[in-house]
């Protein structure tokens, strides 16, 4: 393993998470730059004929987050 990793790896796991962030927040700036498989968009692909074929089958994101808290038992 690099030195580098070495380095992020032996610290706390509150700076990595800092350090996961602000790799993630450079990524996302130059998203074309990512490579995104076939899998992935096979997928993505998936998905888009899914709601195509019913619009309502989408879901919000609360909801959701609402639906798994539930099922764990809790309230949020």
């Amino acid at each position: 393993m690099s030195s580098i990793a070495d380095q992020a790896l032996s610290l706390p796991p509150t700076e990595r998470l800092r350090l996961i962030d602000a790799i993630w927040r450079s990524l996302s700036a130059v998203p074309d730059d990512i490579p995104v498989t076939e899998d992935v968009l096979d997928e993505l692909e998936r998905r888009r004929e899914r709601y195509r074929k019913d619009p309502s089958s989408l879901r919000d994101w609360e909801d959701v987050k609402a639906s798994i808290s539930q099922k764990r038992g809790k309230k949020n």
